[in-house]
């Protein structure tokens, strides 16, 4: 919301300099006050009345689980097409006509990160090599994906039924799910969703654990209007996710076995980072998750935020990990890539917030996310499905 209403400022401030500059210079315009009328008109709508909607749309009754939640989103997408154009002219105006060039760019990539990146997929290859791994498991084969948020997709069947046609396509061995199915409501879990998601196939089966947004943290006063408290929606995100035949993680470890070699797995829930997630609010426990785990073995931790990353190497629960997956970041759906470099506002953030990173001996991937929030666009990178494969590696 700060940026937002600083980005209106921003936007009056340059609407008001466009104005006297139109006005200035075109002596017959300015004896037309039906065109001065429709200009202020124009700028007071779209910058600041679109925002008072938008701060409405996220309270009852725009914004619940029977309510069409992207809306809002789109808004928000709106506004920002008008604003940050404009904002880039006004800081580049002594380019003269360049400077309408850029605004314009820059509005075609808002446009294109909100039609295109949104609906096309991103497949990413990683190879994660080990002692550890055994022989068996050479070659084993892991779908990641991450941060659904079912409330906020528009043309929702039409995604999911990409996305699930895309990852069976990949023959996955396994395929995890790191977290943020829904945006707010466990309704946003509707039969359709159900059906749609119980069709991911691998041997191994799906494996998920609870995000941010599958616990209920936002709700605010509104919750009680709808006779949900954050618990009672968490139940309802688990029981949907089993009635799909998913497996979900809570603070507990598993064996996955391949003739006669294992590998382990464990998962944990959200953890508790105020002021959103106090303690009571979670049930993080990562002792209990990895107390069964046996070290001399690969372990593999979901966990949807790359944070706990660093309380990873040195608190002794995590010593069994040798593989930590997680999402959570999105990269701020806004990225600048260049040949291997990559850069997101996500990095005042978050220390790690894509790709693998590694650290003695141990890695940590994350996952950018399918879905989005705040707004319904991604600039610089896409929905992304991960494959990761296990590579043995000679000791």
């Amino acid at each position: 919301m700060l940026f937002i209403i600083a980005l209106i400022v921003c936007a009056l401030i340059i609407d008001y300099q466009i104005y006297t500059r139109i006005f200035r210079q075109k002596e017959a315009c300015s004896k037309k006050k039906w065109i001065r009328l429709f200009f202020c008109v124009y700028a007071l709508t779209v910058d600041l009345f679109i925002f008072i909607f938008i701060f409405l749309a996220f309270r009852w009754p725009f914004y619940g689980p029977h309510s069409i939640s992207p809306l809002p989103l789109w808004l928000a997408w709106f506004f920002f097409l008008n604003a940050i154009p404009k904002c880039v002219w006004f800081l580049f105006r002594w380019m003269g006509r360049w400077s309408i060039a850029l605004a314009l760019m820059v509005a075609f990539f808002l446009c294109k990160g909100a039609f295109y990146n949104t609906r096309h997929f991103l497949i990413k290859h990683i190879t994660v090599a080990s002692s550890k791994i055994p022989p068996a498991f050479n070659g084993y084969k892991i779908a990641l994906f991450s941060d659904l948020h079912l409330g906020n997709l528009s043309r929702q069947q039409q995604f999911l039924q990409k996305f699930v046609s895309l990852t069976n396509q990949l023959h996955p061995d396994i395929v995890f799910f790191a977290g943020d199915l829904i945006n707010m409501y466990a309704d946003e879990i509707t039969p359709e969703v159900q059906s749609v998601l119980s069709q991911l196939q691998a041997p191994d089966g799906v494996f998920s654990i609870l995000g941010n947004h599958d616990m209920g943290p936002y709700f605010g006063k509104q919750a009680a209007k709808f006779g949900l408290s954050p618990l009672e929606n968490t139940r309802q995100v688990l029981l949907r996710q089993r009635k799909m035949g998913w497996k979900i993680l809570q603070n507990e470890s598993v064996q996955i076995v391949k003739n006669q070699d294992s590998i382990g797995l464990c998962g944990l829930p959200y953890p508790p980072i105020p002021p959103y997630f106090p303690d009571s609010l979670t049930d993080y426990n990562p002792h209990l998750a990895t107390h069964s785990l046996d070290a001399s073995q690969f372990n593999i931790l979901l966990c949807h935020t790359p944070k706990v990353w660093e309380t990873m190497q040195d608190d002794p629960a995590f010593t069994p990990i040798d593989l930590m997956l997680s999402g959570h970041t999105h990269a701020m759906q806004a990225k600048i890539r260049i040949g291997r470099l990559q850069w997101s506002p996500a990095a005042w953030m978050y220390a790690c917030w894509s790709g693998v990173y590694e650290r003695n001996g141990r890695y940590l991937y994350v996952n950018e996310g399918l879905g989005y929030v705040l707004y319904p666009m991604r600039i610089g990178s896409k929905p992304e499905i991960t494959l990761i494969t296990l590579q043995n590696r000679p000791s």
